[in-house]
């Protein structure tokens, strides 16, 4: 009788995934491109208008550049001043995009809103990394104060209002935003 029971749940669970509801991906419209003749393109984020954002070799390829490729396929690309290498990681609907910049002495976060950029550095550190950005601006990333950066433990902040607020998961060596919802 108790083995007749396991059989019996067995096919009731059987019949039951039988009837679930299963979805199939519908994703059909991809669309593959390389930016840099020696095939380094490294796509970082996507907006709400398809516009992707990362960075690529210069078109010499001596350095790596920030590029934004609008969803007509047309692609800008940047150099932050005084910067070894530029990064771009996301970009809000408004089009304002963030990253980080290679400036002596080591990372500097990156915003660039039109014709404008500012650099930001995370108070006493020696490195600053933007990750993410959202409708209202606010920003999320890490920084760390070891040198050469990034070697060692990182943390993460929220930057809103020009007010910079730690994020640290409690007991972690490490904690990483790398997004942040627009709710």
């Amino acid at each position: 009788m108790f083995s007749r029971l396991y059989v019996f749940a067995g096919f009731v669970l059987l019949f039951a995934s039988a009837l679930g509801h299963s979805q199939t991906a519908t994703c059909t419209n991809w669309t593959f491109f390389n930016l840099s003749a020696p095939g380094y393109t490294n796509p970082r984020g996507i907006n709400r208008w398809g516009t992707v954002v990362g960075d690529t070799l210069s078109s010499n390829g001596s350095t790596v550049v920030g590029f934004v490729r609008y969803g007509n396929g047309t692609v800008k690309t940047y150099t932050a001043p005084n910067a070894g290498r530029t990064f771009f990681t996301r970009r809000n609907a408004q089009g304002v995009t963030v990253g980080w910049a290679d400036i002596d002495p080591g990372e500097q976060g990156l915003v660039v809103s039109g014709s404008g950029v500012v650099t930001v550095q995370y108070p006493g550190a020696i490195g600053t990394i933007f990750d993410g950005i959202n409708y209202w601006s606010s920003i999320v990333g890490i920084w760390s104060n070891t040198n050469p950066p990034f070697t060692g433990p990182w943390a993460s902040f929220e930057l809103k209002n020009n007010v910079f607020t730690t994020i640290d998961y409690p007991g972690s060596v490490t904690t990483n935003a790398n997004s942040i919802s627009d709710k």
